[in-house]
This record gives structure tokens, C-alpha cells and sequence, in this order.
């Protein structure tokens, strides 16, 4: 990675965080972990706009995906049985690729909206929504755990090592659908809702 990086220089070498020690004194190799202290990172444009494809989501984050121990996903209307999240479970397993264990939760509404009214389903029927992800996660060695909250609004993905924001919901549309805008919130935004 040096070797390139000397030919056709980049703004970083992103590596783990054992590697990114070795290597303290080479301020262009940074842990992933510490990427967030970085000035590129910070000067870098916040949003990426993609389409609502399952691809473009598991490639728009792959990095968090692949490296972060924790996968919080919040998004209040997650439901098995939609059309619109029928993929979804692919981001979970995505987490657990490669035989890493990532803590992974699902944060959702304890509602659904019916006719316009937000009705509280009880615990059996969601543990009996959520049942067919959870097989799928137990073949891939991995579990997943299941918040359900009173109130949840916005969309997020939160790890130990970054967040995005998902203004559109994790949903999946056609190629046709119009695009949504994920972003990065700030380092003080991201403690902030990991506190809440």
C-alpha cells in the first residue's frame, strides 16, 4: 500500500488498528477506528447520494460492514414482512461475512401504522415476524438483537466506528426510484445518539 501510495499518492492507507501502530510515525496510514480524527475525513463532502438498491446500501458501507464490531440499525418501520424491506436481511448478513460476530440490533417502532393509526403488536407476533431473518442469521453463525421502542423516528446506521444516516429508510425501490442522500453525521452528533 506504500509502494502505490508513493506512486500514485492518496489521501490515506486505511488498515486496522494493529497495523495503523506500527506505522504511528507515517501520518498517511490511519486505522479505521481513527479515521474521524483525520482532517481529509472531516473535509470530505458528508453525503453520498444512491440509489435504493440493496447493492448501492452494502456498497455505500461496506467499510463499516466489514470492520465494526457493533451494527446498530434504527429505523422504525424494519418489518419482515414488507416487500420494501425484503432484502434487508442481506445488510445483516453482509456484517457477519468473512466469520466476523459483530453485536448487530435492530431498533424499530413497537407499532405499525394501520389505517392511519399506530397499532402495538405484541412481543410473540414480532418474535414470529422476525423468526425467518433469525434462521437465516443462525445458518451464517450470527444472531441479532431486537429494540422495540415507543418512539423512534429517524434512520441510522450507528457502529463503534462511524454512522450514517439513512433519511429514506432502509427501504429498496426499483432502478427507477428516485435516489436517497445518506450522511455522515459528525463525530458529536454520532456520541450523542449512541447516548440516547
Amino acid at each position: 500500500a506504500q509502494a502505490v501510495h508513493g506512486a500514485s499518492p492518496c489521501r490515506a492507507i486505511i488498515t486496522d488498528a494493529t497495523l495503523a501502530v506500527d506505522y504511528a510515525d507515517d501520518p498517511s496510514i490511519v486505522s479505521l477506528e481513527g479515521i474521524n480524527g483525520t482532517g481529509w475525513w472531516t473535509d470530505r463532502s458528508p453525503t453520498k447520494t444512491v440509489p435504493r438498491l440493496t447493492a448501492e446500501y452494502r456498497s455505500a458501507v461496506s467499510l463499516l460492514l466489514r470492520h465494526a464490531n457493533l451494527l446498530m440499525f434504527i429505523d422504525p418501520f424494519i418489518d419482515p414482512n414488507s416487500s420494501n424491506y425484503r432484502e434487508f436481511c442481506q445488510l445483516l448478513l453482509a456484517g457477519c461475512a468473512n466469520g466476523r460476530h459483530p453485536v448487530i440490533q435492530i431498533h424499530r417502532a413497537s407499532w405499525q401504522r394501520r389505517q392511519g393509526q399506530n397499532v402495538v403488536q405484541p412481543t410473540a407476533k414480532w418474535m414470529s415476524d422476525f423468526e425467518p431473518w433469525g434462521e437465516q442469521l443462525r445458518r451464517a453463525g450470527q444472531k441479532a438483537e431486537i429494540f422495540l421502542w415507543e418512539a423512534v423516528h429517524n434512520r441510522y446506521l450507528l457502529t463503534d466506528i462511524a454512522g450514517v444516516s439513512f433519511p429514506s429508510r432502509f427501504v429498496i425501490g426499483s432502478a427507477a426510484a428516485a435516489p436517497t442522500s445518506l450522511t455522515h453525521p459528525g463525530r458529536r452528533a454520532l456520541e450523542r445518539l449512541q447516548r440516547a
